[in-house]
């Protein structure tokens, strides 16, 4: 959304420090203070300051509609029995800290057929395509939702993720062949409102080969028994996805 908006580029500079953000009266974390990343290194880091950063530079009306062009808070036509189509909130003017919420995360829900499907729409160009549990006999078309070049900037964010020192996403990498992806850590839903201080999902979603993607993954681990303390998605879900 950032870099559609002409704003930003993948070497754009954002102070993360000192690893807190307040807005309004809420108050947004990064798990260390990263100091001054640019774009690139936000996403490598994954700043929860420094997304917060730039949707609320950008606005929630286009974090509204990047997400809704993906796919999101939608169903996929797969037509399989009993699936959710997630929730992701209409927009109105949201609350600032609504906006710095929802782009690390919270305050929507997503299925993992979904998030899979965002990502084969960067790993193909910025194209969606229709999904299908069975094999075709003709390739679906595809519609344009985000521009190539900026899909392709992303790719090689999600590379940085997994292939350079310091990213959160190394333990994803295979060892001779280059692929991309992003970590995630949430805590999950408690009943009856708010979230649960010590029971997560931690996520690794991601593209392989990343020069010229032909697979896109997701796993999800349901309640990471933290060994160590270590539940994060970089540490627990990576792995896996490697």
């Amino acid at each position: 959304m950032g870099l559609h908006s002409g704003k930003y580029k993948p070497e754009t500079v954002i102070d993360t420090r000192p690893g807190t953000y307040q807005v309004g009266r809420k108050t947004v974390r990064d798990v260390h203070n990263y100091g001054v990343l640019d774009v690139t290194g936000v996403i490598k880091k994954s700043s929860n300051v420094g997304v917060a950063r730039i949707a609320l530079d950008v606005g929630g009306e286009q974090l509204y509609a990047t997400l809704q062009q993906v796919g999101l808070g939608q169903e996929t036509g797969l037509g399989f029995p009993g699936e959710r189509a997630g929730t992701l909130p209409n927009f109105r003017v949201w609350k600032p800290i609504e906006t710095a919420v929802m782009s690390y995360g919270y305050g929507l829900s997503v299925t993992t057929v979904q998030l899979a499907h965002a990502y084969a729409v960067l790993g193909n160009g910025g194209a969606a395509v229709p999904l299908s549990m069975t094999r075709l006999d003709a390739y679906p078309k595809g519609v344009q939702v985000l521009d190539q070049r900026v899909s392709q900037q992303v790719l090689q964010m999600l590379r940085t993720v997994v292939d350079e020192d310091g990213g959160t996403g190394s333990k994803a990498r295979v060892p001779g062949y280059q692929v991309g992806g992003k970590t995630g850590t949430a805590h999950k839903i408690k009943a009856g409102g708010g979230y649960e201080d010590k029971r997560y999902r931690s996520v690794f979603a991601g593209l392989a080969p990343i020069s010229n993607p032909r697979i896109a993954a997701v796993v999800v681990i349901d309640e990471p028994k933290p060994k160590f303390g270590q539940y994060f998605g970089g540490v627990v879900a990576a792995p896996a996805f490697g």
